[in-house]
């Protein structure tokens, strides 16, 4: 962007000086160039940010934008996303793969009863792990 700017500033720049010397003054023009160019460049990013307000309550992008958004079909909407996440599209497929395929396990899980005794299997060797007993371990040996 730097070097973008620093092309139109200086062509700029060169043609005001030339304007203003009628062409005549090419020895120091190259100087003056420069020098003008890098003082522009210096100055320019403390000034911009005040402009930011401005130019939004001027334009009023925010609302064009909503409006224009909101009368858009879905298909309209999906045409202006699609370029934004094209660059991820496979990482975006494969993740919506692996979740649903987690989802389907854990929903076949608990339709068939696996799921909860797994869990309930999984708690008891945690306890265990930490030398405490499960509430019915504990009325087990009550009973002996």
């Amino acid at each position: 962007m730097i070097k973008l700017m620093t092309s139109h500033m200086v062509g700029f720049v060169g043609g005001v000086t030339k304007l203003v010397t009628f062409g005549l003054w090419t020895p120091m023009e190259s100087k003056f160039r420069d020098i003008s160019t890098n003082a522009i460049l210096t100055k320019l990013p403390s000034r911009v940010g005040v402009l930011h307000p401005y130019i939004d309550q001027t334009l009023q992008l925010e609302s064009t934008l909503r409006t224009a958004m909101e009368k858009m079909t879905s298909v309209q909407f999906e045409r202006v996303l699609h370029p934004i996440f094209e660059e991820d599209e496979l990482t975006l497929i494969l993740a919506g793969a692996v979740l649903g395929f987690i989802a389907g396990l854990i929903q076949q899980g608990i339709e068939t009863g696996i799921l909860p005794r797994m869990c309930r299997n999984l708690y008891i060797r945690v306890r265990n792990m930490f030398g405490r007993k499960t509430p019915n371990e504990e009325d087990d040996e009550e009973e002996d």
